[in-house]
């Protein structure tokens, strides 16, 4: 199919084709650079009708945010919407808050300069998703959530940018009551580049107390904070 930068566009391309077209695509790909904006529940409506068993890839996204913000927040939207069953970051390594490693690329000196909390904040990520697991509803447009039904284990990463009223932290809570038993333990890791010095991901931490009656918990976030939890002995 088509690789279209944006959302809208891979929208329209998919309504524009005809039925016989579609009938031979196996993968639609889109990149992300519309950001925060954009069809994304649009292009998964079109590949839904499309033949069963059509993959819809974000092929391609990157951003100049070296804070790794911006990636937290634009990945959990396509999770969220697009529901894409791959994600592809531009390039690991790029010069400047481009890449999660900054980079240089040419010249004399060839090599890493160094990891911007980007890397760090991906990491929260990619070390604890893994193939097979169900990505099912974190809550929320902040929250990404992922099941293991083999090893029991529940993974949320969610994140939280400007705190509001000058506070300087906000309780986020996690309910789990929708599972039939949850026994913990939870671990955590977190980074956070809302005050110097900065936390790259830093963990494994076990200091997060599961409400086992209530099968829920909650964590105190700083600005610009983005943790991971694996919550174990969780049966659906």
């Amino acid at each position: 199919s088509s690789d279209e930068s944006l959302y809208t566009m891979a929208r329209d391309t998919l309504q524009a084709l005809t039925d016989e077209a579609k009938a031979v695509i196996d993968k639609v790909n889109v990149h992300g650079y519309e950001y925060e904006d954009g069809p994304r529940d649009e292009v998964y409506d079109e590949v839904v009708k499309m033949a069963a068993g059509t993959k819809l890839y974000n092929s391609e996204y990157g951003d100049g945010d070296a804070t790794g913000l911006s990636l937290a927040r634009n990945f959990a939207l396509d999770i969220q919407w697009l529901h894409p069953t791959a994600w592809v970051y531009w390039q690991v390594l790029d010069g400047g808050g481009w890449g999660a490693l900054d980079s240089t690329l040419d010249g004399d000196s060839v090599g890493v300069d160094e990891a911007n909390p980007k890397w760090y904040r991906l990491a929260q990520y990619t070390r604890h998703f893994r193939a097979g697991m169900v990505v099912i509803d974190g809550g929320g447009d902040d929250t990404v959530a992922f099941y293991d039904s083999e090893a029991q284990t529940l993974t949320l990463v969610t994140t939280t940018y400007d705190i509001d009223n000058d506070r300087s932290s906000v309780n986020v809570k996690h309910d789990l009551s929708a599972f039939s038993h949850v026994k913990g333990p939870i671990t955590r890791w977190a980074t956070s580049t809302g005050v110097s010095p900065y936390q790259l991901y830093e963990g494994p931490l076990n200091d997060v107390a599961l409400d086992s009656e209530a099968k829920a918990f909650s964590a105190a976030f700083a600005s610009n904070t983005t943790m991971t939890f694996v919550v174990e002995g969780v049966v659906v």
